[in-house]
């Protein structure tokens, strides 16, 4: 699979794999989770003088035994997202003219997803169940809604060799992906707004043989037009067929994302290039967020 080798984004990868093993951050008033990672743009500049945020690959009961080893018991704490969460306080946050922007209770926050019962383990849809139709009979429901699995969906309907058996075994090795949380970055969308990285990893997918994301984007569909009708007058089919085929596939990918695409008259077999691509957005995939503040004695003067 050729997954964008546009600079900014390698060194975007390299930035991200750096973090690793997060330094001591003095001046916080708590340790930081081993090897726990501080993604740069998870706090605001406002907030950067009073509070760092990190992201760990561990389970939260991992995390909320190592600060109760290191503070002492952890209370639950409703996180405003309906997440499951648990805090520490160390302190109260002084009055300061700026009150709106320094937290009142200082301390240790840790969230994660709030999962269903269950979530670890494989959901078929039944046979006779509401929306369960024959062809989908078997298919594991907790990644069969989700984009990241939507192309390997399409091609088991597509393609005779592909079946739910396979898409259920890459189900279970990559579910997870489907509640991670994933750092942001600079990268926007054409809306402008920011992207998560694993958002950039999809959008700069390419299965094999395609084009880079730079050209693609570059691809004029009159100017495409124009081009097979050239080749066609030419009497050059087989030029203008391939044409019409990537000119389709732009069109796919505007409309409804990655994950179908047409190679001589038929769907392309793209599922080895769509699980590598799993298997690289999982690197960036973490399951705890921790925040922590910063010791009030750091703050900058009001």
């Amino acid at each position: 699979m050729q997954v964008s080798t546009i600079p900014h984004l390698l060194v975007m990868t390299l930035l991200l794999t750096a973090w690793g093993a997060a330094p001591a951050h003095a001046g916080l008033v708590a340790p930081v989770y081993p090897g726990a990672v501080a993604p740069p743009l998870e706090v605001s500049e406002q907030m950067q003088p009073y509070q760092q945020v990190f992201f760990t690959r561990n389970t939260i009961d991992q995390v909320v035994a190592f600060y109760r080893t290191r503070l002492g018991e952890m209370e639950p704490w409703r996180h405003p997202q309906a997440q499951r969460g648990y805090h520490y306080i160390t302190g109260k946050g002084p009055i300061r003219e700026k009150a709106s922007l320094i937290p009142y209770e200082l301390g240790v926050f840790v969230s994660a997803p709030r999962l269903k019962e269950g979530h670890d383990q494989p959901q078929p849809a039944q046979p006779g169940a509401p929306g369960v139709t024959p062809e989908i009979e078997g298919a594991d429901q907790r990644c069969f809604f989700n984009d990241f699995f939507l192309p390997l969906r399409n091609m088991v309907g597509l393609l005779e060799h592909r079946d739910w058996q396979q898409f259920n075994a890459i189900c279970q090795r990559y579910h997870h992906l489907t509640w991670s949380m994933f750092a942001m970055t600079e990268e926007r969308d054409q809306h402008g707004r920011s992207m998560r990285m694993d958002q950039v990893l999809v959008r700069d997918y390419r299965p094999s043989g395609q084009p880079p994301a730079s050209e693609a984007a570059d691809l004029d569909p009159e100017k495409m037009g124009a081009r097979m009708q050239a080749l066609m007058m030419a009497g050059r089919r087989d030029e203008a067929r391939a044409l019409a085929e990537q000119m389709a596939a732009q069109a796919q990918r505007q409309n409804h994302g990655p994950g179908m695409r047409l190679e001589g008259g038929k769907v392309a077999d793209d599922w080895d290039d769509w699980v590598a691509l799993l298997e690289q957005i999982d690197q960036h995939a973490y399951r705890t967020q921790i925040l922590i503040h910063r010791d009030p004695s750091t703050w900058p003067r009001q």
